[in-house]
Parts: structure tokens; C-alpha cells; sequence
């Protein structure tokens, strides 16, 4: 699956590779200014949906089979622990009526049966690519110069690492604020366990995660 993933810089020799659901609206924000072709979107007009700033990324983005075209570029992925990432994506999509799986969606129990058709009926597609399990969006791990974990303050560790400027500190997404989003009940946690722990178990075998480490089940209690 040739996804359009990719993001080149021939100024600071990079490709980063993003992964919905992964800090990618600040991170194509911060790093707008550097990517080719990519024209810069002011804060106050990046939206999480059909936000300018994601519409410009697309159209400059390249297909992941591309990554071995730039041999001389610092290749990096950024990854997230699952349950987060899945919980993110319930939150910002599913509870607002905007979810990428159709408007049909609108109930936890629903969007975790869903996940369950579409990864029996091995129907992945680009139009899951903010739930697809990461290890299936990824080219072999050594394709990348490093893959770091959001969790690991990562933004930090890629301004280092590139020679960029502090990151500002942006968060564009409504799932963010999650002291009001309080509401799965034991069965639905079991759920989301159940689903997290046998679909994205290559994620969190490849890069480590566990349940315990998850930012939203440590705030909302459920770890």
C-alpha cells in the first residue's frame, strides 16, 4: 500500500514520514516552513478538518515507496502508543460526527465493531489511515534513521536532531482536552482493550507500548 505519507526537505535533508493521529498537525505546522512545495499557514488558520494546512501537506506529500529516493536525507517516523491513538481518534472524529468510517458511526460500541469488521474482513484501505494499525502504513524499520516515540518528548528530540528551532507549542486537536471525555464504562474499556491488544498488537510488540503507558487510560483512570 503505496500510501502518500512522505514529506521532503531538500533545505535540512529530511523525509518525515507522518502517521495520522500522531501529533501530525503540529508537526506539519512546525515544520511547514522547511518542506518542499509547501506553502505556510498562519496558527490561526489551522483547523483540524479540512484545515489549509493539511490540504497543502497532500499536495506536496509522496508515496512511502519513494523512501529509498533519498538516500542522503534523515529519514523519521513519528509513532504513538495505540491506545491513545485509537481513543484519539474516537474522540475527535467518532464523538464530533465527522468520522472517516462514515457518519453511520455514532456510538463507542459501534466504532469498536467496526475496527473488529474491518481488520476480519482484512479491509485496510487508505481511507483507514487514521486507525490502521502503524506497523501497516511503515516501510521496513531500517528504511528510517529513527522512529521515536511520541510519548518521549519527541518533538524536542527531532529539533535536535535536524538543527531546527524550538518547536512552538500548538495543539489543534479537540481530543486534546480530555478532562471531558470521561465517559467509557468498564464493558466499553474492555472493548477497547480487547480490540487494541489483538489488532494493533504488532504496534505495540514493535515499538514497546503497553497499556499502562497510555496517556488517556492513566487520566481517565482505566490503568
Amino acid at each position: 500500500m503505496n500510501l502518500k505519507q512522505l514529506l521532503v526537505s531538500s533545505d535540512k535533508k529530511f523525509v518525515y514520514h507522518f502517521i495520522p493521529r500522531s501529533a501530525v498537525s503540529s508537526l506539519k505546522y512546525n515544520l511547514q516552513e522547511y518542506i518542499d512545495g509547501m506553502g505556510v499557514v498562519p496558527k490561526d488558520r489551522v483547523e483540524v478538518y479540512n484545515s489549509p494546512l493539511h490540504r497543502n501537506a497532500a499536495a506536496v506529500a509522496r508515496g512511502v515507496a519513494e523512501l529509498d529516493n533519498f538516500p542522503e536525507h534523515f529519514k523519521f517516523v513519528v509513532v504513538r502508543n495505540p491506545y491513545d491513538r485509537v481513543l484519539s481518534f474516537y474522540y475527535e472524529y467518532v464523538l464530533t460526527g465527522t468520522s472517516h468510517f462514515g457518519k453511520h458511526i455514532n456510538t463507542f460500541e459501534l466504532f469498536i465493531e467496526t475496527l473488529k469488521n474491518v481488520d476480519r474482513l482484512n479491509l485496510w484501505g487508505p481511507e483507514h489511515d487514521h486507525v490502521m494499525p502503524t506497523v501497516n502504513m511503515l516501510a521496513p524499520l531500517d528504511t528510517y534513521d529513527k522512529i521515536y516515540k511520541l510519548e518521549e518528548d519527541a518533538f524536542a528530540r527531532i529539533t535536535k536532531d535536524l538543527d531546527l528551532d524550538e518547536f512552538e507549542k500548538v495543539r489543534f486537536s479537540d481530543a486534546d482536552r480530555l478532562d471531558t471525555y470521561h465517559d467509557l464504562d468498564p464493558k466499553q474499556a474492555d472493548d477497547l482493550f480487547e480490540v487494541i491488544e489483538t489488532i494493533y498488537s504488532g504496534d505495540l510488540d514493535t515499538f514497546k507500548y503497553t497499556r499502562e503507558e497510555s496517556n488517556y487510560l492513566k487520566r481517565m483512570r482505566y490503568v
